[in-house]
């Protein structure tokens, strides 16, 4: 129990300082270049269902 929340507390304190520095890096960046063209969000969903073995029960 205790080294799982050793280890818990250390995460937090490590996420903590990576937070602070992309909070650093990004308040340095600025974008003053305009896009061509509207940004547009994509996605792809792409998956492969088998139910054989759902059915199959020799």
């Amino acid at each position: 129990y205790f080294k799982d929340k050793m280890l818990s507390m250390e995460g937090k304190e490590k996420r903590a300082v990576l937070d602070a520095e992309a909070e650093a890096f990004l308040a340095d960046v600025e974008c003053t270049t305009p896009y061509d063209q509207p940004l547009a969000i994509t996605t792809t969903n792409i998956f492969e269902v088998s139910h054989e073995d759902a059915y199959d029960s020799d």
